[in-house]
């Protein structure tokens, strides 16, 4: 709502800007409506002997070292042509020499499957390996960690046709009848049962099994799993029928249900393809490998592209399998020669193919192609909820380079289904300087005169006398117009409503508004709407004004004002911001700016400072402030080791003396219990007594220690600068660092002198230079074979 109670709809996203036209898309990665490509797909001819050609092929997998693992094709392993081993039944890896010779297991030595052959596999996760097997009667999956170095496998209670692995190291195993998801791995370590003690029942909690299964839809029946690939949480199964067709199936990862299937069959988008393997590109975009039809002379027919495809998502219901659409991405994506047609999973996430050259990239053409100009409507319909509202004005964020445009199309109507009039094309948009007509928002496209940011129009017929379009519901036409090499960006578009017209609202009636609109009648405008236009451009101008005075009291709020209000509001309450504080720092120390100032001079002042300047060091136990008071005489309970060496391990060189107290008021000493008179009235002593409550006051008072742990070390600098500030000038202070989370001497007394360490990641193992288990770790790299990673 506008400063004159005018309402707006926001459409920001691709569901707000989703229109009928397929050639107006949202672009995940601009965060905006654009034009689709229009390139011409080279597509391969329909090959009814695809799946057959798929089911001989041999599945390829590369690691994050281009390391290509394979399953052997061949009777003999190629390093031990005189040991027969049946075909499939081998993981080979090449280790990136060549296609040839080929080097046997991930594991240096030969992994065959448990029984019968390996039938796909897979790659992913954190460095796991899979590999599906079955003889015909029994079936299973093997599972590899190529970091670890373990070897597990699990029956399954179907036979697998396709495995993939997600980022949570779940294993997806896809059969004809349901979805299975594998789980769980060995114990990090091997565990020896002892017959003296308890033993843990079952040893492993997380053994490697079958976690749970979805069932796939039978109508109609499903006959092969031809591609498996993860989408985000979702997994995406490429399935052929028993009627001959195929259809794409997404399955939520995550929540299991009966709902949780949504079927895309690929006839819908006229694709005359068979298709044998999918791919996830991101931002909801499939790619569709398919194999080529060769030559009589077996060469390879020419330049062909692989198809890529977009799923629309439809409303579930109660149905658990709705025909969603699929709408065909008119974008090259040129293919070399493929050997087999099926994709190539990798550490990386990276889309490749099988070549004859090893396992190649999918990227879209460089050189893009877009339509000149495409209109499309809006889908939802915008209700004002206001018979005959007067709509005033669009606002568009958008991108709109050189020799391109936008342009907006509008109807009206009192009733949602009866439009009686054509759509009516606004005016022009025209660039607005500020960033936003509201207050302080920013612009998500940008500013750059009359190319970037915010743009503009009226709501008005093209002609008649009364150009206001007036009705309750509103239906909105979005047309793109580019070059063929750019497109217009639209971010977001508000439409506001009902008009505040100045001419209604501040001229006498006689030069008001007479007449009603006419739709559809043309004519020149009346003196009236000349004059209510004319006053509707200085409305837009002043609006925005009025608007950033009504929200004027985001200036003094921390946390809205400008970035570069900043500094004015922290010198307002007495404070100075450090130039090289990064934003969020900044806006948190000044909206603790009454609390600084309350506490300001005490412990628990500076302890807030030095928070704030650290960004959570004192919350996190960092950094600790302490009154050297708390420090004296902390260790004689220790009987028998001397505690004032200042390189003392325990202490780290903050004690002065080797008696001690127990918690803050448990005396051992005797001497100790004078200085402790001092917490409470020292006229209570003997001369003697007060005397040695002056010498604690003179020794004691008035000092501070700071200790740094850890990273806080690199912010002693910042540390220091704060104290200089916050610190009283009569209190001396000093800083003690150390690399140390938990100091064993002030632990137990401070009570807060310890935190939870992150864990830095292992360094190389360096000789001479390394100390084992502390700072480097020997490690193994995800690797198919780490003997040639290391070459």
């Amino acid at each position: 709502m506008d400063a004159n109670q005018a309402r707006y709809w926001h459409l920001c996203d691709g569901d707000d800007l989703r229109t009928r036209s397929p050639r107006l898309v949202w672009c995940a990665r601009r965060e905006g409506l654009v034009l689709a490509q229009a390139q011409t797909l080279r597509l391969p001819v329909r090959d009814p002997t695809a799946l057959n050609v798929s089911a001989t092929a041999t599945p390829q997998v590369i690691d994050a070292f281009d390391q290509v693992g394979s399953l052997n094709i061949t009777q003999t392993p190629s390093d031990n042509p005189l040991q027969p081993y049946a075909p499939r039944t081998l993981i080979m890896v090449d280790a990136g020499h060549g296609p040839l010779p080929l080097r046997a297991g991930p594991l240096n030595h030969i992994v065959s499957a448990p029984l019968g052959t390996f039938q796909h596999l897979s790659i992913g996760g954190e460095g796991r390996l899979a590999a599906i097997y079955s003889d015909g009667a029994q079936h299973g999956v093997l599972v590899v960690h190529l970091a670890h170095r373990w070897v597990e496998h699990t029956e399954l209670p179907l036979v697998g046709q396709r495995v993939a692995i997600d980022a949570n190291n779940h294993i997806w195993i896809a059969t004809t009848s349901a979805l299975l998801r594998v789980t769980g791995g060995p114990l990090p370590q091997p565990y020896v049962r002892g017959v003296a003690r308890f033993e843990p029942e079952p040893e492993n909690p997380h053994p490697l099994q079958l976690d749970d299964q979805v069932l796939l839809p039978t109508n109609p029946s499903i006959t092969g799993i031809s591609g498996i690939c993860i989408a985000d949480s979702d997994v995406v199964l490429l399935v052929s029928h028993g009627d001959g067709s195929q259809s794409l199936m997404r399955i939520d990862g995550e929540r299991i249900g009966p709902r949780m299937v949504d079927a895309f069959p690929l006839a819908k988008a006229d694709l005359d393809l068979v298709v044998s393997d999918v791919a996830w590109l991101g931002a909801e975009r499939f790619a569709l490998l398919a194999p080529v039809v060769r030559t009589a002379q077996g060469s390879w027919s020419g330049l062909h592209d692989c198809a890529v495809v977009t799923l629309r998502d439809a409303d579930l219901g109660a149905n658990p399998v709705i025909n969603a659409g699929v709408t065909v991405v008119t974008e090259r994506y040129p293919l070399t020669e493929p050997t087999t047609p099926w994709f190539v999973p990798g550490m990386d996430g990276m889309v490749r193919y099988q070549s004859v050259g090893g396992p190649r990239g999918l990227y879209p053409l460089a050189i893009p192609r877009y339509p000149d100009a495409v209109v499309g409507q809006v889908n939802d319909t915008l209700d004002s909820g206001i018979l005959d509202c007067a709509w005033h004005r669009v606002y568009l964020d958008a991108h709109i380079p050189p020799g391109c445009r936008i342009r907006i199309y509008v109807r009206s109507s009192d009733a949602k289904d009866q439009w009686n009039t054509a759509f009516q094309r606004l005016p022009d948009v025209t660039w607005n300087p500020l960033a936003s007509e509201l207050p302080f928002a920013p612009s998500v496209a940008g500013h750059e005169r009359d190319v970037r940011g915010l743009f503009e129009t009226l709501i008005q017929s093209e002609n008649g006398r009364v150009r206001t379009i007036r009705g309750r519901y509103l239906q909105l036409r979005i047309g793109l117009f580019g070059d063929g090499r750019l497109t217009p960006v639209l971010h977001a578009m508000r439409v506001y409503f009902p008009r505040f017209s100045y001419q209604e609202q501040y001229l006498p009636p006689h030069l008001r508004q007479q007449e009603q609109p006419a739709p559809g009648i043309p004519g020149a405008a009346n003196g009236a709407d000349v004059r209510e236009r004319f006053f509707a451009a200085l409305e837009g101008v002043l609006t925005p004004l009025e608007g950033n005075v009504a929200e004027a009291q985001r200036w003094f709020d921390p946390w809205s004002v400008p970035t570069a209000a900043l500094p004015w509001l922290s010198r307002s309450v007495g404070l100075e911001l450090d130039p090289a504080w990064p934003e969020a720092r900044a806006r948190r120390y000044v909206a603790s700016a009454g609390r600084l100032q309350q506490l300001h001079g005490t412990p628990a002042g500076v302890a807030l400072a030095l928070d704030l300047a650290t960004d959570g060091g004192v919350g996190r136990g960092q950094i600790v402030v302490v009154e050297n008071f708390r420090l004296r005489r902390s260790m004689a309970t220790l009987l028998g080791i001397y505690m004032d060496d200042a390189k003392n391990p325990l202490t780290l060189g903050t004690m002065v003396s080797g008696n001690s107290i127990v918690g803050d008021s448990l005396i051992l000493s005797d001497d100790a219990s004078r200085a402790f008179l001092a917490l409470f009235d020292p006229a209570l002593a003997t001369s003697n007594e007060r005397a040695a409550v002056q010498q604690f006051f003179d020794h004691y008072a008035h000092q501070v220690s700071i200790l740094l742990h850890g990273p806080a070390r690199q912010a002693q600098a910042a540390v220091e600068r704060t104290l200089q500030q916050a610190m009283p000038a009569h209190v001396q202070w000093r800083v003690l660092a150390t690399d140390h989370p938990f100091v064993l001497g002030l632990s137990p007394l401070l009570k807060l002198d310890t935190y939870l360490e992150i864990t830095p990641p292992p360094r190389p193992v360096v000789v001479g230079d390394t100390w084992i288990s502390r700072e480097g770790y020997i490690t193994n790299p995800p690797a198919l074979s780490p003997a040639d990673v290391a070459d």
